[in-house]
């Protein structure tokens, strides 16, 4: 579990680095407001990372970018992917400078990835914990993930794995006779609204 010390140093990087990408986007730097505290020794920072970083304005995604392979250290991760995720989603118009004081952000660490021990989307469905796993699904050299949170949207397994494959462009004929999954966990770290 990640230490409270180092999920609010994290938490500040992230909020610094998406005001710093919205101030240099529109040439207003008295938007960078987010004292960073001292970095904490906990060497959790220098570990490589598997990490998305989201952030919402309300019920509207801004943006979330994220790797499922551990690239850099989970703090350069962090910064780099907060800065991303708030201006540079392709699907999203990004953070703007009247939005920036109602956006918070999760950032999710992410657990290796574990192989599951079947095959066709009806025994993947048997086997994954709703509300828990992220599901990374394959199937004929495609592959789609959703983070455990989708859950929130998709509690129903076989739904859930259906729109799982749709989103990797999977034919649903061959998904359910052989796709194949991997599972991940998700820790959250909450980026609260500035004065929230």
């Amino acid at each position: 579990m990640i230490a409270p010390a180092t999920a609010s140093y994290l938490a500040a990087l992230a909020r610094r680095r998406l005001e710093e990408a919205v101030a240099r986007r529109y040439g207003r730097p008295e938007l960078v407001r987010t004292e960073v505290p001292p970095r904490p020794a906990d060497p959790l920072l220098d570990t490589p990372g598997r990490l998305f970083v989201t952030w919402n304005d309300g019920p509207r995604l801004v943006g979330c970018l994220g790797q499922l392979e551990p690239v850099d250290t989970i703090e350069r991760t962090v910064a780099r992917l907060a800065m991303e995720a708030g201006v540079a989603d392709p699907r999203t118009e990004g953070a703007s400078p009247e939005a920036l004081d109602r956006i918070t952000g999760e950032i999710s660490l992410l657990s290796e990835p574990r192989p599951l021990d079947a095959v066709g989307l009806a025994e993947i469905a048997a086997r994954i914990r709703p509300g828990v796993d992220g599901v990374l699904l394959t199937c004929d050299g495609r592959r789609a993930f959703f983070l455990p949170q989708v859950w929130e949207q998709l509690p129903d397994p076989a739904s859930f794995l259906v729109a799982l494959a749709r989103k990797g462009g999977m034919s649903l004929e061959r998904a359910k006779r052989h796709a194949r999954a991997a599972v991940f966990g998700a820790e959250i770290v909450e980026i609260p609204a500035p004065n929230g």
